[in-house]
């Protein structure tokens, strides 16, 4: 959860799903392989799913906001947040 919340901080505190995603395989410098292990049903890759529950978790505990209820399509920091 937290490279994620740093990578928000750090790009402005307003990115997608998609952007987040590719940042953070980057600083995280994960491999091919890493990134190409799916879950068991097939339907996704483990990394995004981890990701989304971190930013399911981030928004719940009123870290992030998400316009939309289900999808993280474009993510922000509360106003409330100072960013230093």
């Amino acid at each position: 959860m937290r490279p994620a919340l740093e990578l928000l901080i750090a790009q402005g505190g307003e990115l997608t799903f998609q952007e987040v995603l590719e940042g953070l395989q980057e600083e995280l410098a994960l491999s091919e392989e890493d990134l190409r292990k799916r879950l068991p049903s097939g339907r996704e890759t483990i990394f995004a799913n981890r990701l989304d529950w971190a930013l399911t978790y981030l928004k719940t505990f009123g870290h992030v906001d998400s316009p939309l209820p289900v999808s993280y399509t474009h993510l922000t920091l509360p106003t409330t947040w100072s960013r230093c």
